[in-house]
């Protein structure tokens, strides 16, 4: 719709009336670079709205990332650790590693001459590279790790991340959706009351962002929710989750397939 109007009209920017808010679009590309200039116009905002929205925040601890320079900070570690450097090269091998665990063990429980089933494609790399990206990134002790429902949930969440983002009103437009987040949340709320984050084979991406001063409040049950800490936990875990650093499940078709054993 949008860019049909700017081939009829010629506009160089527009508006996209949304249920509780606006998108705009420019197209001018003049208009673009002097955005782009604008020191005002920053990606800190529409990160921290978006982790609020994904992680079903409330008011006050939304407003504390947007005073706070958390999530200035949170998109330098992530520059750091994940765009470059040893940390992503660690992640990449402990990915690798994972992978060749998870074919190996399904190729050796086959006997001689018997088939793997896989019924999708699309969604046996997906598990299996969501798992080895939380092992990559939270060790063996991640709560995906085992659990075959949560992990199911966590993508059942993945899926209508698009309506949690938009606050679309999710408990009613997603319920499964908004109850999948509500398990991986509490999963993860274990996860670091019990300190799990410091232990062995966590890479350094989590750990740097867990030592924020702002975050470690909310470990120690300073901020007005007590349950705002595992909700943001768990939304960024879901960030590292999909970013299996070797392989993604979208590159994979969907239909079924089989292998055979030795």
């Amino acid at each position: 719709m949008l860019l049909s109007r700017y081939r009829k009209h010629n506009l160089p920017a527009a508006t996209l009336p949304m249920l509780n808010g606006k998108m705009y679009t420019i197209w001018d590309a003049s208009l673009v670079q002097a955005l782009f200039r604008k020191k005002s116009f920053t990606l800190e905002h529409f990160a921290a709205k978006f982790s609020g929205n994904v992680a079903g925040l409330n008011s006050s601890t939304r407003n504390m990332f947007l005073t706070a320079p958390l999530v200035k900070e949170m998109l330098e570690l992530f520059s750091k650790h994940l765009l470059k450097g040893e940390t992503l090269q660690r992640a990449q091998i402990a990915a690798v590693c994972s992978i060749e665990d998870s074919l190996r063990g399904e190729f050796t429980s086959l006997k001689d001459g018997e088939w793997l089933e896989i019924s999708s494609i699309y969604t046996w790399l997906r598990d299996i590279t969501t798992i080895a990206a939380s092992r990559a990134f939270w060790s063996l002790q991640n709560p995906l790790d085992g659990d075959d429902t949560l992990l199911e949930a966590f993508w059942r969440f993945e899926n209508k991340l698009l309506v949690m983002a938009l606050d679309l009103y999710p408990r009613f437009t997603a319920r499964k959706a908004y109850d999948a987040r509500a398990r991986l949340q509490a999963a993860f709320g274990r996860f670091h009351a019990a300190g799990l984050v410091d232990s062995a084979g966590v890479s350094e991406h989590p750990r740097a962002r867990a030592a924020d001063p702002i975050v470690r409040r909310g470990e120690r049950g300073d901020w007005e929710d007590g349950d705002e800490h595992p909700r943001l936990r768990a939304e960024q875990h879901g960030t590292d989750a999909v970013l299996a650093p070797v392989l993604h499940p979208q590159h994979a078709g969907a239909g079924g397939t089989g292998a055979r054993g030795a």
